[in-house]
C-alpha cells in the first residue's frame, strides 16, 4: 500500500526527480503537489483555468466540468506552482502557445488529454526513483493537505480540497509528531 504523505525531509528528493520529467508531466505533478488537485481534475483542466494571455493566474479555477460532483472551486497558487507554469509557458517557443481551450495535460498541442492512468504510472515511477517507495497521485493530495494544515486550519484545507464535509478533510490530514508535540507542550 502507498504511503499517505511524503515527509518534509523527502520533498526535496521528490522535487529533484520531478525536475527530470518532461514538461507537461512535471507541471501535472507540481499542480497535484502544490494545489491538491485530484488526478481526475488535472486531466480535465484547460489552460484558461490556470493561465491567461500567456501568464499564470493567481489561482487555479477548477470548473464544474472538471470538479468532482460538479463542485467548482478556486485554489490560490503557491510561488512554486506559479513559477512552474511560467517556466512551462516560456519553454514552448517551438510551437504556438497553448490555446485557452487546450487541455493543460494534452498529449500534444491541441490534442486529447493524457489519461489519469498515465499520470498514476508517472507518479508511481517517480516515487520508486526518488523515494524508493510507491506513491500515488492521492499521496500528493494528502501531502498537500498535511502541509497546508501545518500553516492554517482544517477549514482552509477543506475549502482548498473541495470537500463538502469536514469529516472527509480529516482523513487527508496527518499531523506530524513535531506538531503534536508542540501543541502538547502548550498544555504545560
Amino acid at each position: 500500500m502507498a504511503v499517505n504523505i511524503i515527509s518534509n525531509a523527502d520533498l526535496p528528493k521528490l522535487r529533484s526527480a520531478m525536475d527530470l520529467l518532461p514538461h507537461p508531466l512535471r507541471l501535472g505533478c507540481t499542480i497535484m503537489l502544490e494545489a491538491g488537485v485530484r488526478v481526475g481534475e488535472l486531466v480535465k483542466l484547460r489552460w484558461v483555468d490556470i493561465a491567461w494571455d500567456g501568464k499564470p493566474k493567481s489561482a487555479i479555477e477548477i470548473p464544474t466540468t472538471a470538479a468532482k460532483r460538479g463542485h467548482a472551486r478556486r485554489v490560490p497558487m503557491t510561488h512554486a506552482l506559479h513559477a512552474e507554469i511560467s517556466n512551462y509557458l516560456d519553454a514552448r517557443p517551438s510551437y504556438p502557445k497553448a490555446s485557452p481551450i487546450d487541455f493543460v495535460m494534452a498529449q500534444n498541442h491541441g490534442g486529447r488529454p493524457v489519461t489519469a492512468r498515465t499520470i498514476q504510472r508517472v507518479v508511481a515511477s517517480l516515487g520508486r526513483k526518488a523515494l524508493g517507495q510507491r506513491i500515488t497521485p492521492h499521496t500528493l493530495r494528502h501531502t498537500f493537505a498535511t502541509r497546508l494544515l501545518a500553516v492554517s486550519d482544517l477549514r482552509v484545507v477543506q475549502e482548498a480540497l473541495g470537500h463538502l464535509r469536514i469529516s472527509t478533510t480529516q482523513i487527508y490530514t496527518h499531523p506530524s509528531f513535531d506538531r503534536i508535540n508542540s501543541a502538547m507542550q502548550l498544555l504545560s
